[in-house]
């Protein structure tokens, strides 16, 4: 969904065929990606609070995997969330 929805990379050979790019976000689809993350963040944490119940020995993962999950998740909607603002 970031994908189509952020402004497109400018290359070199696109401005010496003088192909117009989209330098803006889509508006219409950085809804979607706000919904996308924000499930996204809250099923890692649901994961982690069952996770927390669920494990009955101090050996068990940590599931460091799921923690910086739910922070890039975060940090990602927060980073669009601001560059949406400033544009």
């Amino acid at each position: 969904m970031s994908y189509y929805a952020a402004p497109e990379q400018d290359y070199g050979l696109l401005r010496f065929r003088n192909i117009e790019i989209r330098e803006f976000w889509l508006t219409p689809l950085t809804g979607y990606l706000y919904i996308v993350l924000w499930v996204s963040a809250l099923c890692s944490y649901l994961c982690l609070v069952v996770d927390h119940y669920r494990t009955r020995r101090e050996q068990d993962s940590k599931h460091f995997n799921i923690v910086l999950l739910i922070t890039i998740t975060v940090a990602w909607a927060i980073y669009i969330l601001v560059k949406l603002n400033l544009a």
